[in-house]
């Protein structure tokens, strides 16, 4: 669904900058490095900034916008009802009575309760361990539970913002490449638009307060590509 991208401030449930790595004494946000956890679901470490680099939002997926749409776990709770129809339907064909039947279909309940105890699990672990980081250079994105992945993309390689919201304020953020920048889908998955394969575009999935995060970072682009042609002026 397309909306207006507000201009005002971060929506409470988009900030999700963590304090215990986030230092401000100094100005701008400074991060204290962190021991390697052992849990693979343990949050990503946090990002490096340069010297004249500024954290500007940090945020990432919801579990419930994970198990929806990356996990499609209603989809596995409507094939398991399918499954426990049939049963029913079967046995009562069969000439068994109700509760026979019910007991018949409880194989198709354990299945069904199992797979989506472990698409609940995957997705609670894919949110916990995804991160989006905004700077003022590069957009970092950081995911992965056994293997876990950065990827960073400059500003100045992004040549327009494109988002898609949704009624629960969460939307996905694509990064337009500018003419020439060569990427490739299998490196930039999971942060790839689906289904691009000729012309890769990163995408930040499920961001919340996705229209505030969009215009900031379209602002940000846009000054991002005017020092650039001040610069080249100047030559």
């Amino acid at each position: 669904m397309s909306a207006t991208i507000p201009t005002g401030g971060l929506p409470a449930h988009a900030e999700r900058v963590a304090p215990s790595f986030i230092s401000r004494a100094h100005g701008a946000a400074t991060p204290r490095l962190k021991t390697a956890s052992p849990w693979p679901w343990s949050p990503p470490p946090p990002v490096r900034l340069a010297p004249d680099e500024q954290m500007l939002w940090q945020g990432g997926p919801t579990f419930s916008s994970m198990a929806v749409r990356l996990y499609h776990i209603r989809a596995v709770a409507a094939y398991g009802v399918f499954l426990i129809l049939a049963d029913i339907v079967q046995a009562k064909m069969q000439g068994l009575t109700l509760w026979p039947a019910l007991e018949a279909a409880g194989p198709s309940l354990l299945t069904m309760a199992g797979g989506m105890a472990i698409f609940a699990a995957l997705a609670w672990c894919s949110a916990r361990t995804t991160r989006y980081t905004v700077t003022s250079h590069r957009v970092v994105m950081q995911c992965g539970l056994a293997l876990p992945k950065k990827i960073g993309i400059p500003l100045h390689k992004v040549g327009a913002v494109a988002v898609r919201t949704r009624n629960d304020g969460t939307g996905d953020i694509t990064l337009l490449p500018r003419p020439g920048t060569k990427l490739m889908y299998l490196k930039l998955w999971p942060f790839a638009r689906p289904w691009h394969f000729r012309k890769p575009e990163p995408m930040l999935r499920d961001v919340p307060g996705a229209g505030f995060v969009a215009s900031m970072l379209s602002r940000n682009v846009a000054s991002v590509a005017e020092q650039a042609a001040a610069y080249e002026r100047s030559l």
